[in-house]
């Protein structure tokens, strides 16, 4: 019998088991302190130095785990051994000598399902995906009963483009295990991306209902009850939504990723979460964003005094045929040259060499800064390096990258703009752009941001040119009936305001109904087709438009129509403005907050307030009064016509010019050490 001089008559066998014993016990340190024993008396002694590389694992000191691996190594190899070598050569960044060791236990294993499932892990983090799903693929084959095999092999095959594939792969995890939430997610995405829409709210819905706290399958499920219009499961996957924001951050806030509090703010735009639910997201998202994103070098050096050209600069990925990129074709070469240098930081690679947007986009900056490709941290620096004084981000919560690059404070002055309905909070700005509508005083306290008011309108618009309107039967339209437009994005169409557009059809006999067919999908046509049925409304009253390549005749089209009829929860934007300028009038609710509040806006600015109704009733009876009154109809589409030339709404050099006025503003509090405050700009 062997001894341990640590331990006078344990027998070194007896030792190692209880080495053993003491860490599967989870006491990590009190193992290590046995198998340093074990290894004092026997230092090549395999199992021990195996073990204690498993402590070193645990206790997050991948080094001293690999050194102890290879000295283990030398002296026997098992599949285990080989296994556990390679998870800690990826800990420590060695992924493809990683991959060649567990190629090889899993070779030495034969018929090791866990073998075969860490090997596919691994050549997974190296980026060989198809050798990675046929070992995940042995692995489900040995062990039919693991989830996990399958679930992996179904990401993988999804990766790879073989849809159809992984919702097989996915539906044998669910069998393996029903209650396997993470796969329930996973098939609910892919299912969505194959169209089968119903399925896919389903088995997110089941995620949710085993792990309510299970936040991705809410904004999952919300996305296709969006896209797809699913009206009868709206207010279900709203409270859904709430209940899972609230348990996710009060139990485990901790593992919520920012970007997934990101994309739940931006799809509260379209179904509003509870004012308590939204304003836990908010803080929850700040803390977060702040955290993720490095801090910054040196403060930035005060100038004594203005310099002769401000540097502006304007962060977005979406400068081309985009709304956002419609919106501000024109703006950037507006600019005072004489005063300001514009920068403009966005994506140039990849972006078609056709898009008109993009080439006027950029030619309108004195420097194009391509950020393609580039993490948030990355385009901060670019900013900063470039020595720009204000900042203007323009995407909200549709960039990630973007919100991390305006957390890490690039530049002095940070101002959100436009490509969000509201704000973003003081992490990733100090000013938000608004004006008197969309913010009335007295609400500035919604936002984290000084809320700066622009005169009149918060956005402008160009005035593009319009081609001739073509019959109406050119269009599918029919040609005496009373023709209602919505050309919004139908995932702004909810419930409610379809009810009421429903009730508007009823009372205009014959009138028929022009809407968007987004992104071709015919989910959403195939809802209001059936909605509208149940309200007892012929569905060809519904009539699709898809989309036109050229802008002009998209605002062509418009002249068709005979009213715009504005959605409810979130606005109209770019769509109102291209249906105003084609001269279309339009009608909207008044609302309660900036995204439902940014027709009105526009409406104020063409001096079209009596479009704007108190409620619901007086929108329908507006829409019912106007559509059956031509003359009275012919007024108000004259009013607007006559104003579309003399507005400020279609004033770009004189948006620019305020818009420049705010920025000195915002600067000089900054350079005279003032903290970030609100303030109006006069319209003259």
């Amino acid at each position: 019998m062997t001894e341990t001089p640590a331990s006078p008559g344990l027998a070194l066998a007896d030792a190692f088991n209880m080495a053993a014993a003491l860490f599967n016990a989870g006491r990590h340190a009190d193992a290590a302190v046995m198998a340093e024993r074990i290894l004092a008396h026997a230092p090549g002694h395999p199992d021990s130095l195996h073990l204690l590389g498993l402590v070193r694992r645990f206790q997050n000191r991948p080094e001293e785990a690999v050194a102890l691996f290879e000295e283990a190594l030398r002296h026997k190899q098992t599949p285990a051994f080989l296994s556990n070598y390679a998870s800690v050569l990826t800990m420590v960044g060695r992924h493809a000598d990683a991959a060649v060791v567990i190629r090889a236990a899993a070779e030495m294993a034969g018929t090791d399902a866990a073998l075969f499932f860490n090997l596919g892990i691994i050549l997974r983090s190296v980026g060989q995906l198809r050798e990675a799903e046929d070992a995940f693929r042995k692995a489900g084959r040995l062990d039919p009963a693991s989830a996990a095999a399958h679930h992996s092999r179904g990401m993988i095959l999804f990766d790879l483009g073989n849809h159809e594939a992984a919702v097989a792969a996915l539906q044998a995890a669910v069998v393996a295990d029903p209650a396997y939430a993470g796969a329930l997610t996973a098939l609910g995405y892919v299912l969505s991306r194959l169209h089968r829409h119903a399925e896919a709210v389903s088995h997110h819905w089941h995620a949710l209902l085993l792990e309510p706290a299970r936040l991705e399958s809410a904004v999952h499920a919300m996305d296709v009850g969006r896209y797809c219009l699913m009206f009868d499961r709206q207010p279900a996957l709203q409270d859904g939504m709430a209940r899972a924001v609230r348990m996710a951050l009060e139990t485990g806030g901790g593992d919520v990723d920012w970007r997934l509090l990101s994309s739940v703010l931006y799809r509260h735009l379209y179904r509003p979460l509870p004012d308590a639910a939204r304003t836990m997201a908010e803080q929850a998202f700040g803390r977060r964003l702040a955290a993720a994103a490095p801090e910054n070098a040196a403060p930035f050096a005060v100038p004594a005094m203005r310099p002769a050209r401000l540097r502006v600069g304007y962060l977005s990925v979406h400068l081309k045929n985009h709304p956002i990129g419609q919106v501000t074709l024109s703006l950037f070469a507006a600019h005072d040259r004489a005063r300001f240098e514009i920068h403009g930081f966005t994506h140039v690679a990849g972006v078609p060499a056709d898009d008109a947007y993009a080439a006027r986009h950029r030619a309108g900056f004195d420097h194009v800064h391509d950020i393609t490709g580039l993490a948030g941290a990355d385009i901060a620096a670019r900013i900063r390096a470039a020595g720009v004084d204000v900042l203007v981000y323009l995407d909200g919560h549709m960039d990630k990258e973007g919100l991390v690059a305006m957390a890490c404070r690039p530049a002095p002055v940070r101002v959100f703009w436009l490509g969000h309905a509201g704000g973003l909070g003081t992490v990733a700005a100090d000013y938000l752009l608004a004006d008197r509508v969309v913010v009335p005083f007295g609400e500035e306290g919604r936002y984290g941001e000084a809320v700066v008011r622009l005169p009149v309108c918060y956005h402008s618009a160009d005035r593009h040119p319009i081609n001739p309107v073509r019959p109406r039967h050119e269009y599918g339209l029919p040609e005496d009936a009373v023709v209602f437009c919505a050309f919004n994005n139908t995932e702004k169409v909810d419930g409610a305001v379809f009810t009421h557009w429903m009730e508007i059809l009823r009372r205009v006999e014959g009138s028929v109904l022009w809407l968007s067919r987004a992104g071709g999908l015919d989910g959403p046509r195939h809802s209001m087709t059936r909605f509208a049925s149940e309200a007892g409304i012929d569905p060809a009253r519904i009539i699709m438009a898809s989309r036109v390549a050229d802008k002009a005749d998209h605002y062509a089209r418009h002249q068709a129509a005979d009213l715009f009829l504005d959605t409810w929860t979130m606005n109209a934007s770019t769509t109102a403005l291209d249906a105003l300028w084609s001269g279309l009038p339009m009608v909207t609710l008044a609302g309660n907050c900036f995204s439902n509040r940014i027709a009105s806006s526009m409406l104020t600015a063409v001096g079209l307030e009596d479009m704007i109704c108190p409620t619901p009733q007086a929108y329908v009876a507006l829409a019912e009064a106007l559509a059956l009154n031509p003359q009275a109809l012919a007024v108000v589409r004259a009013r607007l016509w006559a104003s579309r030339e003399t507005a400020p709404l279609f004033d770009m050099p004189r948006f620019a010019a305020k818009m420049e006025a705010a920025f000195d503003a915002m600067w000089d509090r900054w350079r005279r050490g003032l903290p970030a405050e609100g303030f109006s700009i006069p319209e003259r």
